[in-house]
Protein backbone atom coordinates (compact mmCIF):
# COMPACT_ATOMS: atom_id res chain seq x y z
CA UNK A 1 0.00 0.00 0.00
CA UNK A 2 1.47 3.45 -0.90
CA UNK A 3 2.51 5.77 1.91
CA UNK A 4 0.50 8.97 2.47
CA UNK A 5 2.22 12.34 2.18
CA UNK A 6 2.38 12.99 5.92
CA UNK A 7 3.58 10.96 8.93
CA UNK A 8 1.55 7.77 9.02
CA UNK A 9 1.08 5.60 12.08
CA UNK A 10 -0.65 2.42 13.15
CA UNK A 11 -1.36 1.69 16.81
CA UNK A 12 -1.33 -2.09 17.22
CA UNK A 13 -3.56 -3.65 19.90
CA UNK A 14 -1.80 -3.47 23.25
CA UNK A 15 -1.04 -6.95 24.58
CA UNK A 16 -2.57 -8.13 27.85
CA UNK A 17 0.49 -9.77 29.42
CA UNK A 18 -1.36 -10.84 32.54
CA UNK A 19 -3.54 -13.19 30.55
CA UNK A 20 -6.70 -12.54 32.59
CA UNK A 21 -9.65 -12.23 30.18
CA UNK A 22 -11.22 -9.51 32.32
CA UNK A 23 -8.17 -7.32 31.66
CA UNK A 24 -8.62 -7.48 27.90
CA UNK A 25 -11.05 -4.55 28.05
CA UNK A 26 -8.34 -2.37 29.58
CA UNK A 27 -5.73 -3.20 26.96
CA UNK A 28 -8.28 -2.62 24.19
CA UNK A 29 -9.49 0.60 25.80
CA UNK A 30 -5.99 2.04 26.10
CA UNK A 31 -5.30 1.14 22.46
CA UNK A 32 -8.49 2.85 21.34
CA UNK A 33 -7.89 5.96 23.47
CA UNK A 34 -4.34 6.41 22.14
CA UNK A 35 -5.48 5.90 18.54
CA UNK A 36 -8.25 8.50 18.95
CA UNK A 37 -5.93 11.01 20.62
CA UNK A 38 -3.25 10.66 17.93
CA UNK A 39 -5.87 11.03 15.21
CA UNK A 40 -6.65 14.52 16.55
CA UNK A 41 -3.15 15.65 15.59
CA UNK A 42 -3.85 16.91 12.08
CA UNK A 43 -0.36 16.39 10.71
CA UNK A 44 -0.60 12.63 11.48
CA UNK A 45 -2.28 10.06 9.31
CA UNK A 46 -3.49 7.43 11.79
CA UNK A 47 -4.88 4.10 10.65
CA UNK A 48 -8.36 3.46 12.04
CA UNK A 49 -8.54 1.12 15.00
CA UNK A 50 -10.76 -1.29 13.09
CA UNK A 51 -7.87 -1.99 10.71
CA UNK A 52 -5.18 -2.16 13.40
CA UNK A 53 -7.26 -4.57 15.49
CA UNK A 54 -7.01 -7.22 12.78
CA UNK A 55 -3.55 -7.87 14.28
CA UNK A 56 -4.94 -8.58 17.76
CA UNK A 57 -3.83 -11.88 19.21
CA UNK A 58 -1.10 -12.61 16.70
CA UNK A 59 2.57 -11.78 16.41
CA UNK A 60 3.02 -9.02 13.90
CA UNK A 61 6.16 -8.25 11.92
CA UNK A 62 6.56 -4.47 12.01
CA UNK A 63 7.89 -4.28 8.46
CA UNK A 64 4.96 -6.32 7.17
CA UNK A 65 2.49 -4.15 9.09
CA UNK A 66 4.03 -1.10 7.45
CA UNK A 67 3.59 -2.63 4.00
CA UNK A 68 0.08 -3.93 4.69
CA UNK A 69 -1.30 -0.71 6.16
CA UNK A 70 0.84 1.81 4.28
CA UNK A 71 2.41 3.43 7.36
CA UNK A 72 5.87 4.67 8.26
CA UNK A 73 5.56 4.10 12.00
CA UNK A 74 4.07 1.49 14.32
CA UNK A 75 3.26 1.88 18.01
CA UNK A 76 3.26 -1.33 20.07
CA UNK A 77 2.53 -1.80 23.74
CA UNK A 78 1.57 -4.08 26.57
CA UNK A 79 -0.48 -4.00 29.77
CA UNK A 80 0.22 -6.10 32.86
CA UNK A 81 -1.49 -6.24 36.22
CA UNK A 82 0.93 -6.70 39.13
CA UNK A 83 -1.01 -7.02 42.36
CA UNK A 84 -3.00 -3.84 42.77
CA UNK A 85 -1.03 -1.95 40.13
CA UNK A 86 -0.97 -1.73 36.37
CA UNK A 87 2.16 -1.48 34.27
CA UNK A 88 2.06 -0.26 30.69
CA UNK A 89 4.92 -0.23 28.18
CA UNK A 90 5.00 1.36 24.77
CA UNK A 91 7.47 1.58 21.92
CA UNK A 92 7.48 3.45 18.63
CA UNK A 93 9.15 1.77 15.65
CA UNK A 94 10.03 2.84 12.13
CA UNK A 95 8.24 0.30 9.97
CA UNK A 96 10.65 0.26 7.03
CA UNK A 97 13.73 -0.55 9.12
CA UNK A 98 12.24 -1.87 12.35
CA UNK A 99 14.42 0.59 14.29
CA UNK A 100 13.29 1.78 17.74
CA UNK A 101 12.51 5.52 17.96
CA UNK A 102 11.06 5.72 21.48
CA UNK A 103 10.13 3.48 24.42
CA UNK A 104 8.83 4.08 27.91
CA UNK A 105 7.01 2.46 30.82
CA UNK A 106 4.20 3.76 33.05
CA UNK A 107 2.71 2.48 36.31
CA UNK A 108 -0.41 3.29 38.29
CA UNK A 109 -2.93 1.95 40.76
CA UNK A 110 -5.81 -0.31 39.71
CA UNK A 111 -8.02 1.73 42.03
CA UNK A 112 -7.67 4.65 39.62
CA UNK A 113 -7.94 2.60 36.46
CA UNK A 114 -9.86 5.08 34.30
CA UNK A 115 -7.89 8.12 35.47
CA UNK A 116 -4.74 6.09 34.95
CA UNK A 117 -5.83 5.20 31.42
CA UNK A 118 -6.36 8.89 30.60
CA UNK A 119 -2.98 9.80 32.12
CA UNK A 120 -1.21 7.06 30.20
CA UNK A 121 -2.84 8.17 26.96
CA UNK A 122 -1.85 11.79 27.56
CA UNK A 123 1.74 10.86 28.37
CA UNK A 124 2.20 8.48 25.46
CA UNK A 125 0.68 10.86 22.91
CA UNK A 126 2.63 13.80 24.31
CA UNK A 127 5.86 11.82 24.04
CA UNK A 128 5.18 10.38 20.59
CA UNK A 129 4.29 13.63 18.82
CA UNK A 130 7.72 15.33 19.17
CA UNK A 131 9.54 12.04 18.44
CA UNK A 132 7.58 11.60 15.23
CA UNK A 133 8.21 15.18 14.18
CA UNK A 134 11.96 14.76 14.70
CA UNK A 135 11.91 11.47 12.76
CA UNK A 136 10.09 13.15 9.90
CA UNK A 137 12.54 16.05 9.82
CA UNK A 138 15.43 13.60 9.62
CA UNK A 139 13.66 11.81 6.77
CA UNK A 140 13.22 15.10 4.89
CA UNK A 141 16.91 15.92 5.30
CA UNK A 142 17.82 12.63 3.61
CA UNK A 143 15.75 13.35 0.51
CA UNK A 144 17.25 14.90 -2.63
CA UNK A 145 16.46 18.63 -2.94
CA UNK A 146 14.74 18.08 -6.30
CA UNK A 147 12.35 15.53 -4.76
CA UNK A 148 11.16 17.69 -1.87
CA UNK A 149 7.43 18.36 -1.60
CA UNK A 150 5.96 21.41 0.13
CA UNK A 151 5.56 19.30 3.26
CA UNK A 152 9.22 18.20 3.14
CA UNK A 153 10.35 21.79 2.81
CA UNK A 154 8.20 22.73 5.79
CA UNK A 155 9.87 19.98 7.82
CA UNK A 156 13.30 21.26 6.80
CA UNK A 157 12.21 24.74 7.82
CA UNK A 158 11.15 23.39 11.23
CA UNK A 159 14.55 21.75 11.73
CA UNK A 160 16.24 25.13 11.08
CA UNK A 161 13.79 26.93 13.38
CA UNK A 162 14.24 24.78 16.50
CA UNK A 163 17.78 25.89 17.49
CA UNK A 164 16.45 29.48 17.92
CA UNK A 165 19.45 31.07 16.21
CA UNK A 166 19.53 34.06 13.87
CA UNK A 167 21.01 32.04 10.99
CA UNK A 168 18.44 29.30 11.62
CA UNK A 169 15.55 31.77 11.51
CA UNK A 170 16.84 33.25 8.24
CA UNK A 171 17.13 29.75 6.72
CA UNK A 172 13.64 28.94 7.99
CA UNK A 173 12.17 31.97 6.24
CA UNK A 174 13.90 31.06 2.95
CA UNK A 175 12.47 27.53 3.09
CA UNK A 176 9.04 28.89 4.01
CA UNK A 177 9.06 31.08 0.89
CA UNK A 178 9.76 27.96 -1.20
CA UNK A 179 7.03 26.02 0.60
CA UNK A 180 4.43 28.73 0.06
CA UNK A 181 5.27 28.96 -3.64
CA UNK A 182 4.74 25.19 -3.95
CA UNK A 183 1.51 25.14 -1.94
CA UNK A 184 0.01 28.56 -1.12
CA UNK A 185 -3.01 26.93 0.59
CA UNK A 186 -0.92 25.10 3.23
CA UNK A 187 -1.28 26.93 6.56
CA UNK A 188 1.58 25.80 8.87
CA UNK A 189 4.43 27.47 6.91
CA UNK A 190 2.75 30.87 7.22
CA UNK A 191 2.36 30.35 10.98
CA UNK A 192 5.99 29.27 11.34
CA UNK A 193 7.06 32.37 9.42
CA UNK A 194 5.09 34.53 11.85
CA UNK A 195 6.98 32.91 14.73
CA UNK A 196 10.30 33.71 13.01
CA UNK A 197 9.40 37.40 12.98
CA UNK A 198 8.53 37.17 16.69
CA UNK A 199 12.02 35.79 17.25
CA UNK A 200 13.61 38.60 15.24
CA UNK A 201 12.03 41.12 17.58
CA UNK A 202 12.31 39.36 20.94
CA UNK A 203 15.91 38.24 20.32
CA UNK A 204 17.07 41.67 19.16
CA UNK A 205 17.90 40.51 15.63
CA UNK A 206 15.64 42.95 13.80
CA UNK A 207 16.94 45.81 11.70
CA UNK A 208 13.40 47.15 11.27
CA UNK A 209 11.06 46.32 14.13
CA UNK A 210 7.95 47.72 12.44
CA UNK A 211 8.56 45.73 9.27
CA UNK A 212 9.03 42.49 11.21
CA UNK A 213 5.91 43.24 13.23
CA UNK A 214 3.79 43.90 10.13
CA UNK A 215 5.17 40.92 8.19
CA UNK A 216 4.66 38.57 11.14
CA UNK A 217 1.09 39.78 11.53
CA UNK A 218 0.44 39.28 7.80
CA UNK A 219 1.76 35.72 7.89
CA UNK A 220 -0.23 34.84 11.01
CA UNK A 221 -3.48 36.01 9.42
CA UNK A 222 -2.61 34.18 6.18
CA UNK A 223 -2.11 30.96 8.19
CA UNK A 224 -5.53 31.34 9.79
CA UNK A 225 -7.16 32.02 6.43
CA UNK A 226 -5.75 28.71 5.18
CA UNK A 227 -6.78 26.60 8.16
CA UNK A 228 -8.50 27.60 11.40
CA UNK A 229 -8.80 23.97 12.52
CA UNK A 230 -5.13 22.99 12.58
CA UNK A 231 -3.94 23.05 16.23
CA UNK A 232 -0.37 23.92 15.21
CA UNK A 233 -1.53 26.84 13.07
CA UNK A 234 -3.72 28.06 15.92
CA UNK A 235 -1.04 28.10 18.62
CA UNK A 236 1.68 29.55 16.40
CA UNK A 237 -0.55 32.24 14.90
CA UNK A 238 -2.20 32.96 18.24
CA UNK A 239 1.06 33.46 20.09
CA UNK A 240 2.48 35.57 17.24
CA UNK A 241 -0.58 37.85 17.07
CA UNK A 242 -0.58 38.39 20.83
CA UNK A 243 3.10 39.32 20.79
CA UNK A 244 3.03 41.41 17.62
CA UNK A 245 -0.29 43.24 17.96
CA UNK A 246 -1.11 43.04 21.70
CA UNK A 247 -4.54 41.63 20.74
CA UNK A 248 -4.40 39.23 23.66
CA UNK A 249 -8.10 38.40 23.58
CA UNK A 250 -7.72 36.97 20.09
CA UNK A 251 -4.42 35.31 20.96
CA UNK A 252 -5.79 33.50 24.01
CA UNK A 253 -8.93 32.42 22.15
CA UNK A 254 -6.80 30.87 19.39
CA UNK A 255 -4.51 29.17 21.91
CA UNK A 256 -7.48 27.80 23.85
CA UNK A 257 -8.95 26.41 20.62
CA UNK A 258 -5.62 24.79 19.76
CA UNK A 259 -5.52 23.04 23.12
CA UNK A 260 -9.15 21.96 22.80
CA UNK A 261 -8.35 20.33 19.43
CA UNK A 262 -5.08 18.79 20.63
CA UNK A 263 -4.81 18.70 24.44
CA UNK A 264 -1.54 16.75 24.19
CA UNK A 265 0.61 19.44 22.56
CA UNK A 266 3.47 20.49 24.82
CA UNK A 267 4.32 23.40 22.49
CA UNK A 268 0.77 24.76 22.63
CA UNK A 269 0.84 24.69 26.44
CA UNK A 270 4.27 26.34 26.52
CA UNK A 271 3.38 29.23 24.21
CA UNK A 272 -0.01 29.61 25.84
CA UNK A 273 1.88 30.10 29.12
CA UNK A 274 4.04 32.79 27.51
CA UNK A 275 0.93 34.51 26.14
CA UNK A 276 -0.78 34.41 29.55
CA UNK A 277 2.21 36.21 31.05
CA UNK A 278 2.12 38.87 28.36
CA UNK A 279 -1.62 39.29 28.89
CA UNK A 280 -1.13 39.74 32.64
CA UNK A 281 -2.21 36.30 33.87
CA UNK A 282 0.98 34.65 35.19
CA UNK A 283 -1.01 32.57 37.69
CA UNK A 284 -2.58 30.70 34.74
CA UNK A 285 0.79 30.29 33.05
CA UNK A 286 2.19 28.14 35.87
CA UNK A 287 -0.12 25.11 35.49
CA UNK A 288 0.10 25.39 31.71
CA UNK A 289 3.88 25.23 31.63
CA UNK A 290 3.78 22.36 34.11
CA UNK A 291 1.53 20.53 31.64
CA UNK A 292 4.04 21.24 28.86
CA UNK A 293 6.91 19.86 30.95
CA UNK A 294 4.90 16.77 31.87
CA UNK A 295 4.12 16.07 28.20
CA UNK A 296 7.64 16.71 26.91
CA UNK A 297 10.15 16.67 29.81
CA UNK A 298 13.19 16.46 27.50
CA UNK A 299 11.93 18.71 24.73
CA UNK A 300 14.58 19.99 22.32
CA UNK A 301 13.42 23.53 23.16
CA UNK A 302 13.25 22.91 26.90
CA UNK A 303 14.81 26.34 27.56
CA UNK A 304 11.57 27.95 26.32
CA UNK A 305 9.60 25.77 28.72
CA UNK A 306 11.95 26.76 31.57
CA UNK A 307 12.02 30.50 30.89
CA UNK A 308 8.21 30.78 30.86
CA UNK A 309 7.85 29.91 34.58
CA UNK A 310 10.80 32.21 35.28
CA UNK A 311 8.71 35.09 33.90
CA UNK A 312 5.52 33.93 35.62
CA UNK A 313 7.12 33.52 39.04
CA UNK A 314 8.90 36.86 38.69
CA UNK A 315 5.59 38.58 37.93
CA UNK A 316 4.00 36.82 40.92
CA UNK A 317 6.79 38.01 43.23
CA UNK A 318 8.08 34.48 43.88
CA UNK A 319 11.65 35.42 43.08
CA UNK A 320 13.54 32.41 44.41
CA UNK A 321 11.54 30.18 42.06
CA UNK A 322 12.03 32.63 39.19
CA UNK A 323 15.80 32.58 39.70
CA UNK A 324 15.84 28.78 39.79
CA UNK A 325 13.95 28.46 36.51
CA UNK A 326 15.85 31.30 34.84
CA UNK A 327 19.22 29.76 35.70
CA UNK A 328 18.12 26.40 34.32
CA UNK A 329 17.03 28.02 31.07
CA UNK A 330 20.28 29.99 30.70
CA UNK A 331 22.30 26.81 31.17
CA UNK A 332 20.28 25.07 28.45
CA UNK A 333 20.50 27.89 25.89
CA UNK A 334 22.85 30.78 26.78
CA UNK A 335 21.68 32.96 23.88
CA UNK A 336 17.92 32.92 24.57
CA UNK A 337 17.06 36.44 25.77
CA UNK A 338 13.76 35.38 27.35
CA UNK A 339 15.68 33.67 30.17
CA UNK A 340 17.82 36.66 31.16
CA UNK A 341 15.06 39.24 31.64
CA UNK A 342 13.20 37.53 34.54
CA UNK A 343 16.44 36.21 36.00
CA UNK A 344 17.91 39.73 36.26
CA UNK A 345 14.68 41.17 37.66
CA UNK A 346 14.26 38.54 40.37
CA UNK A 347 17.92 38.64 41.37
CA UNK A 348 17.56 42.40 41.88
CA UNK A 349 14.39 41.95 43.94
CA UNK A 350 16.29 39.50 46.15
CA UNK A 351 19.00 42.10 46.76
CA UNK A 352 21.56 40.22 44.65
CA UNK A 353 22.35 43.36 42.66
CA UNK A 354 25.83 42.41 41.49
CA UNK A 355 24.48 39.19 39.98
CA UNK A 356 21.55 41.07 38.45
CA UNK A 357 23.91 43.56 36.80
CA UNK A 358 26.05 40.72 35.44
CA UNK A 359 22.97 39.04 33.95
CA UNK A 360 21.82 42.32 32.40
CA UNK A 361 25.28 42.91 30.94
CA UNK A 362 25.11 39.48 29.30
CA UNK A 363 21.62 40.27 27.99
CA UNK A 364 22.88 43.53 26.47
CA UNK A 365 25.69 41.62 24.75
CA UNK A 366 23.08 39.42 23.04
CA UNK A 367 20.56 42.21 22.48
CA UNK A 368 22.30 45.61 22.61
CA UNK A 369 19.02 47.44 21.99
CA UNK A 370 17.23 45.99 25.03
CA UNK A 371 15.48 48.49 27.28
CA UNK A 372 12.46 48.61 29.54
CA UNK A 373 10.48 49.85 26.54
CA UNK A 374 10.47 46.22 25.32
CA UNK A 375 8.58 45.08 28.44
CA UNK A 376 6.11 47.95 28.11
CA UNK A 377 5.42 47.06 24.48
CA UNK A 378 5.03 43.31 24.96
CA UNK A 379 3.35 43.00 28.39
CA UNK A 380 -0.07 44.42 29.22
CA UNK A 381 -0.27 46.82 32.19
CA UNK A 382 -0.62 44.75 35.37
CA UNK A 383 0.79 44.35 38.86
CA UNK A 384 2.99 41.58 37.49
CA UNK A 385 4.43 43.83 34.80
CA UNK A 386 5.18 46.48 37.43
CA UNK A 387 7.09 43.90 39.52
CA UNK A 388 8.97 42.67 36.43
CA UNK A 389 10.00 46.19 35.41
CA UNK A 390 10.87 47.30 38.94
CA UNK A 391 13.43 44.53 39.28
CA UNK A 392 14.99 45.31 35.91
CA UNK A 393 15.15 48.97 36.83
CA UNK A 394 16.86 48.09 40.13
CA UNK A 395 19.40 46.08 38.18
CA UNK A 396 20.20 49.06 35.96
CA UNK A 397 18.24 48.28 32.77
CA UNK A 398 17.94 51.38 30.54
CA UNK A 399 14.56 52.99 30.09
Amino acid sequence: MPLPGKPSLAVLPFVNLGGEPEQEYLADGITDEITTALAKVRWFFVIAGSSSFTYKGRAADVKQVGRDLGVRYVLEGSVRRVGGRLRLTGKLLEAETGSLLWADRYEGSMEEVFEFQDRITESVVGAIEPRLRVAEMERARRKRPDSLTAYDRYLRALSQFYPASRDGAAATLRLIDETIRLDPEYGPPYALGAQCHVYYITQGWTDDREWDRAEGERLAHAALECDRDDPTVLWMAGHALGFLTSDHDMALALLDRSLALNPNSASAYCFSAWSRCCAGFPEIAIPQVKAALRLSPVDRNIFMFQSAPAVAYCMLGQHEKAVDWGQRAVQEQPRWTGSYRPLASSLAHLGRLDEAKTVLARLREIDPAFSLDFIQRVYMPSTGRDIFMAGLRLGGAPE
